[in-house]
């Protein structure tokens, strides 16, 4: 949790992911989908001022392996979308861009634990046009993921 000035912000992420990977020597690239629902909120006291319900993304990622290490980055288009449950509890959907950097390693054959940090920068005019030039809607997270890969290759990559 966070909290400036009785203004606090927290919550839980959990969701899924699909998509494929191609590795050529140690070079990897590949594409992937992901929805997540969310609970986060950003709170005045006990009041919920805005909470994200859902948010989905389409990436590419390209990274380089070594040994059984992966480390890559990432890019796409995301969109979130918010209820304000203050205001009447009206949902909009923004939409913008996401990037991503990780480290992924191999604990079992076909699967993997990674470290990730992602960053999505949203698009306020699809709330209200103008509103870009006066807010910046920002979503940051580092997260920890256990993966399984149905085709894992030799190298499990």
């Amino acid at each position: 949790e966070d909290s400036q000035g009785g203004i606090s912000a927290d919550g839980l992420v959990g969701g899924g992911r699909i998509g494929f990977d191609l590795a050529r020597g140690p070079i990897l690239i590949g594409a992937y989908g992901e929805y997540n629902i969310s609970d986060q909120a950003l709170s005045f006291g006990p009041i919920t001022l805005v909470q994200q319900e859902d948010d989905w993304a389409a990436m590419l990622r390209v990274g380089v392996i070594r040994g059984k290490t992966l480390f890559y980055v990432a890019g796409g288009y995301t969109e979130v979308t918010y209820s304000a449950p203050a205001f009447g509890g009206g949902e909009a959907t923004l939409g913008g861009f996401k990037a991503a950097g990780g480290i992924e390693h191999i604990v079992a054959p076909g699967t993997t634990f990674a470290l990730e940090a992602t960053y999505s920068a949203l698009d306020p005019d699809d709330l209200a046009p103008g509103l870009g030039s006066v807010l910046d809607i920002d979503d940051v997270r580092i997260m920890g993921r256990l993966r399984y890969k149905l085709n894992a290759g030799t190298f499990g990559y």
